[in-house]
């Protein structure tokens, strides 16, 4: 009985250290040579261990799997997700930091440089979202349209409203290029005898660039397009029509809140203007040219993907 309690000590002895480990443990019986070595042994340690043949005490560890996904920090410093169509080369980290930022170098070739982001459904996901989509709507402060007619004789127009949404694509980390559409209405100072609205629907071409690494970024943009101006006017009590196309263009100045990984919440001034389009009366006639310039403030959100 002494002999079996000294063996039984040993092997916890031996196998308490892998159990702290949390490792799986297989453990083979004695021989009948080892346990004739056990009973010939007065040694609780050495002599045991001595005794035993290498092959009869086996200690088997398994690795243990996980399905641990792999987590990066981005610029901003918050966590980024890797998946499989990462890679394994691609480190947000340190990869898009360094080749996603747009520098001026060269003819250019480096400034739109898209980086780890080429295929834009692979690292981009992992390292800079790759194309967004944007909603937006606000107030627009429309200019009077002077001297209509008579010297002195100005249309002043209401406040009104301007709502469209974006489609755009980020060339790199702090440049991208969207497409934009946009509705603006006014309504005419009403008189007793002026009254009227006027609407303007623009197709843009807009590019923007961002500053900053942190949750809230300053940028600045500009954009040239296209738009339809339509308008009914009454004033002095004779009306008039708009229906004419121009071109459009505007400048941007905003900030950018990142909400989430996803999403960024937006502010910006906007001033869009058109050229000079034809005032007509209802016969036809071209009585005046109209140069619709605004001011705008814009609240929107835009969702990266």
């Amino acid at each position: 009985m002494k002999t079996l309690a000294n063996g039984i000590a040993f092997i916890c002895i031996l196998v308490s250290p892998a159990m702290a480990q949390d490792t799986p443990i297989i453990v083979a019986a004695p021989s009948k040579t080892t346990a004739k070595s056990i009973s010939d042994s007065n040694e609780i340690g050495s002599s045991y261990y001595n005794s035993v043949p290498k092959k009869s005490l086996r200690l088997k560890t398994q690795p243990i799997k996980s399905n641990v996904t792999k987590a990066t920090i981005s610029d901003d410093g918050q966590s980024q997700v890797g998946t499989d169509a990462c890679g394994s080369a691609c480190d947000c980290a340190t990869d898009c930091r360094r080749a996603r930022r747009c520098r001026l170098g060269g003819i250019g070739q480096t400034f739109f440089n898209r980086g780890c982001a080429d295929d834009c459904d692979g690292c981009s996901t992992c390292c800079q979202p790759c194309r967004y989509t944007s909603l937006f709507g606000g107030w627009t402060v429309l200019e009077d349209l002077p001297d209509f007619l008579t010297i002195g004789n100005n249309v002043g127009f209401n406040d009104g409203f301007v709502l469209g949404m974006a489609r755009g694509r980020y060339l790199c980390s702090n440049v991208r290029v969207e497409i934009e559409g946009s509705w603006r209405n006014n309504t005419v100072e009403t008189a007793a005898t002026t009254f009227g609205h006027i609407n303007n629907y623009a197709t843009m071409f807009n590019i923007y660039r961002d500053f900053g690494n942190g949750q809230l970024k300053p940028y600045v943009g500009g954009g040239i397009g296209f738009s339809l101006v339509k308008g009914d006017l009454t004033v002095l009590g004779t009306p008039y029509e708009i229906d004419d196309y121009a071109f459009a263009f505007q400048g941007i100045a905003g900030v950018s809140y990142q909400q989430s990984s996803r999403s960024d919440l937006f502010v910006e001034y906007r001033f869009y203007g058109n050229t000079p389009v034809d005032v007509l009366t209802l016969a036809g006639a071209d009585v005046a040219d109209f140069t619709y310039l605004s001011h705008n403030l814009v609240f929107g959100i835009r969702f990266n993907r």
